[in-house]
């Protein structure tokens, strides 16, 4: 993308660098308008740097997740946040100072790196104040943002540019596994987040829900990037499902609320069966804590 932009460019410097013209307003204007449109191309790419960088960051906690069967605690390596440590990922390719090898050749520092010394016709690059990170403004997409300023000098012209940019990528969180799923059960059962029934209607849909899989949003509930660390506090981008218990190893089925932040918890609230409220339809074994039936449509005595 950007390769490709410099290799157009540099077609239009090679006409401007010529040591037999003269260095007139017209050549001027066309190779200032020459190098906008390529920090505008630069621009792009560094979009397409993060998404990259920021996927194989989330895909680095999800595996961390995974192989140590236990939430992500960012003080283990040195870091205050997950998003210090999303940082470092994104930016240096590192956790806790250690090369990772999802992000070791993909940071947005070797992008950066790679730009500067790219080199082109007299135009040099500086890239300084790199920072980077991970949020959420809704329940089901992680955003990731690159910011850094950029310094350009033409030697041609003697102009400079110096601004700050900044980029975002989107990603969508069910490419990713529920790590309260891979930690309460010790790695033994994964599960992936997956978006609500379209229009769902509770309890109608309670059955179908349960044995989708899906998920709500519910302001009572964990985010995304919460369950990555084990923080199940309530969130505006909460998300939560219920446990389909029967797929469960048996050393994990219990009798107890499945709202999967309670299920997989210390936590055992008052609960009922469902199927034993009316109006209500669903298998014998789906149980709800008294203050979340109301979520799904009925209430315990």
């Amino acid at each position: 993308m950007v390769i490709m932009a410099l290799l157009i460019v540099s077609v239009y410097f090679a006409a401007f660098t010529n040591p037999g013209q003269s260095r007139d307003a017209s050549v001027s204007s066309l190779r200032i308008n020459e190098i906008n449109r390529f920090l505008t191309a630069l621009e792009e790419d560094a979009k397409t740097g993060i998404s990259v960088a920021s996927l194989r960051t989330l895909l680095a906690f999800e595996e961390r997740v995974q192989s140590s069967s236990s939430f992500i605690s960012p003080d283990e390596y040195g870091a205050s946040t997950l998003n210090e440590l999303a940082m470092e990922l994104m930016i240096n390719g590192t956790l806790g100072g250690v090369d990772h090898p999802l992000v070791e050749d993909s940071n947005m520092g070797i992008w950066a790196k790679n730009m500067e010394e790219f080199g082109y016709l007299d135009v040099d690059l500086d890239f300084t104040n790199l920072r980077a990170g991970l949020y959420q403004d809704d329940p089901w997409h992680v955003k990731a943002f690159f910011e850094f300023n950029i310094f350009a000098r033409d030697n041609f012209t003697d102009s400079t540019w110096n601004k700050p940019v900044r980029v975002e990528a989107v990603h969508n969180i069910t490419k990713f596994e529920d790590p309260v799923y891979t930690v309460g059960t010790l790695g033994s059962y994964r599960q992936s987040f997956k978006m609500p029934i379209p229009n769902v209607n509770f309890p109608d849909d309670l059955a179908a829900h349960v044995s989708g899989k899906n998920y709500i949003n519910s302001m009572d509930a964990p985010s995304f990037l919460n369950r990555i660390v084990g923080d199940m506090s309530a969130s505006e981008f909460g998300v939560e499902s219920l446990v389909y218990v029967p797929d469960l190893p048996a050393a994990y089925q219990r009798e107890k609320s499945m709202v999967d932040r309670i299920y997989f918890s210390t936590n055992n609230p008052q609960w009922c069966n469902a199927n034993q409220q009316q109006d209500v339809t669903a298998p014998e074994w789906v149980i709800i804590d008294a203050d979340n039936a109301p979520t799904y449509g009925f209430g315990c005595p």
